[in-house]
Order: C-alpha cells, then structure tokens, then sequence
C-alpha cells in the first residue's frame, strides 16, 4: 500500500477509538505525554503506546523538548 493508503487507514483507525481523545489534545497546541494523559484521564503508557502508534501513521510528530519534573519531556502535535 501508498502512504495515502496507509494515512487514511491511521486516521479511520484513530476515529474510531479511544486515541481520538489523545490526537484531538495535540491539535493546536504541543503537549507532553504527562499533560495528555492527565488532561484525557487515559492512563501515561497507553497515551505513549498511542502516540507511538500516530508517529509511525504520520499523524503526529515530536516538535520540541519542556522540562518536567527534572526531565525532558517530548512536545507532540498532531501533523
């Protein structure tokens, strides 16, 4: 399959089921995986497993680096 193909079948994907939630966070505004998980009362590694998951679909990509509690934290918005 074309990247358009696979693209589509991401997006089709991601509307249905929980990971719109996680994507609809990252729309205008780069968040952390810490600050979507908190916002969308999903729990941290599932957020991460689904924004890996966007990542390899081309729906979402890290834009920058925030401090968080010490650590550097990935910056995600949707593509």
């Amino acid at each position: 399959m074309g990247f358009w193909e696979d693209f589509y079948d991401g997006v089709r994907e991601a509307f249905f089921s929980d990971r719109v939630y996680v994507l609809r966070e990252i729309v205008r505004e780069p968040k952390t995986i810490r600050e979507i998980s908190e916002k969308t009362k999903i729990p941290y590694v599932t957020v991460r497993k689904y924004l890996t998951w966007a990542k390899s679909k081309g729906l979402a990509t890290v834009v920058g680096t925030k401090k968080e509690k010490s650590k550097l934290a990935e910056l995600w918005l949707l593509t």
